[in-house]
């Protein structure tokens, strides 16, 4: 899984495809709790890459133009636009059970 830190890069990387992506800090210990499930959850995408995108620096403009209150959080990207996302909760991150349930929704799997 490709890991990315710039806007420029979560662009490039999703032109022309089907992304989700976890927004994450390794600061973050919901982040760290969670990658595991992300990593299994999409590990058999059809039509889907996932990628990580690292914001370690509360200066990184990932932050604003995507409106990352909280990580971790998942963004579905379409050729390059954010078509869905999943935010994480203040103090309790994300969970495995709401990540599949937004895969399903967004047409990632089954």
């Amino acid at each position: 899984m490709q890991t990315i830190t710039q806007d420029a890069e979560l662009v490039a990387t999703s032109k022309g495809k089907k992304t989700v992506v976890m927004v994450h800090a390794t600061w973050c210990p919901f982040c760290v709790r969670f990658k595991p499930a992300f990593v299994q959850e999409t590990a058999h995408l059809q039509g889907w890459e996932p990628l990580e995108c690292l914001i370690d620096d509360e200066a990184n403009p990932i932050w604003n133009k995507h409106r990352i209150n909280v990580v971790p959080t998942i963004l579905f990207l379409e050729d390059g636009k954010v078509t869905a996302r999943l935010d994480g909760t203040l103090g309790r991150g994300l969970k495995a059970d709401q990540l599949a349930a937004a895969l399903k929704n967004a047409g990632a799997v089954a």
